[in-house]
């Protein structure tokens, strides 16, 4: 974080949380071409240009993402224990975008006085219209509070809707009533390193896939997540993956602190330490400083994807999955199983489940791209090109 001086000069943060933003460092007041100003290229040294690849791969560049963390962090820390100082409060509550930073979230639960901490799981500005529902219905009278307790709030598409969508496309699929059965063939296509699209019930709320339009793989060798990135999101190699565990036996694989487990990791909102025992099973998951960003899952928020988990536990000793949001590079979440056909013909995965439906196996014929099968297959509200 070699530039956090810089950082600092430019936000100008108080000790009692609050700052000031120097608008010297920046343009877009008066040039709406430019959003920074000289001083800042000075600073922190030349834009990036867009065409210019994975930004990995640019040292500088990296230094300035870690200085811009390290001084969010500190921000953030600064406002929590200002709140706590001001009210006593034991519980806080945390939403804007900021919230969704996963790191800084880690430090609120571990290093303020707040026993539990809740986050908004569509913390962005999205998460404004679940407000304005809420207020809306409080206006009209309904008065019972809501306890956000799970987010699959979004829609859900029927077995017919789902092998239509398999048939249109092509794809030979097999039915698999038993969810017992369905997560078994699962977990065993995972535990012999195959990747998995998983498409079930209603769509979840926020930018958090949580089992419901996820990707799926062996969280186990290191190699996973070169794959995933590269051959299946066609994204930077950088970006992590999250591990999706068993709530029950998260404590044995991630240090979660003590006495039940925190609300933002149900929700994939925080990172925690992975234990050092449990690294090298771990290694698609487990970032550089040994963290990841976990995600508990329990039975009561996510039945079918607790006894996927489960049966790949059973079959391999690990009762975790490596998860990711089912889309690809710059496109949102898939919501219908047109999407989830479109996302798994354009991509390297080998196998698709969509409600009942297993598709085992990628077509030979299947293309690397997708924009003209999604055109003609889907409606034409259904990408955001």
């Amino acid at each position: 974080a070699r530039f956090a001086a810089q950082v600092r000069a430019m936000v100008r943060p108080f000790a009692d949380g609050s700052f000031r933003l120097d608008l010297a460092w920046f343009t877009f007041k008066s040039d709406p071409t430019r959003a920074f100003a000289r001083r800042f290229e000075e600073a922190f040294g030349p834009a990036r240009a867009p065409e210019a690849g994975d930004p990995a791969g640019d040292p500088r560049l990296c230094d300035v993402a870690a200085s811009i963390q390290l001084v969010c962090e500190e921000m953030v820390l600064a406002l929590a224990r200002e709140a706590h100082s001001r009210t006593g409060a034991k519980n806080l509550c945390l939403s804007g975008g900021v919230a969704l930073n996963a790191v800084a979230n880690a430090r609120i639960l571990r290093e303020t006085p707040f026993e539990r901490v809740w986050i908004q799981p569509a913390a962005g500005d999205a998460g404004s219209a679940l407000g304005a529902a809420l207020y809306a219905a409080h206006a009209l009278g309904r008065s019972k509070r809501y306890e956000m307790k799970r987010v699959d709030l979004g829609p859900e598409h029927s077995s017919a809707a789902a092998s239509a969508a398999l048939r249109d496309a092509g794809l030979e699929y097999e039915e698999i009533g038993d969810e017992s059965k369905l997560c078994d063939r699962a977990a065993g296509m995972l535990a012999d390193g195959k990747v998995v699209g998983w498409h079930q019930g209603r769509s979840e709320w926020g930018p958090r896939a949580l089992g419901h339009r996820s990707i799926l793989a062996d969280p186990r060798p290191a190699k996973m997540k070169d794959t995933v990135n590269e051959k299946i999101k066609f994204r930077e190699l950088f970006r992590p993956f999250a591990p999706s565990a068993l709530g029950g036996q998260a404590g044995e694989w991630f240090d979660l602190g003590v006495g039940p487990v925190a609300d933002p990791y149900r929700f994939m909102l925080a990172t925690a330490p992975v234990r050092p025992d449990r690294r090298e099973r771990l290694g698609a998951v487990t970032h550089v400083d040994g963290s990841a960003r976990v995600q508990t899952v329990f039975p009561d928020q996510s039945p079918l994807y607790h006894r996927l988990i489960e049966s790949f536990g059973a079959a391999t000793g690990v009762p975790v999955v490596l998860n990711t949001s089912f889309n690809l590079k710059g496109e949102p979440i898939v919501e219908t199983p047109e999407d989830a056909v479109a996302t798994f013909l354009a991509s390297g995965m080998d196998a698709l489940v969509v409600g009942p439906f297993l598709v085992p196996h990628r077509p030979a014929a299947a293309v690397s791209r997708r924009k003209a099968w999604a055109v003609s297959a889907t409606p034409s509200d259904a990408w955001a090109w």
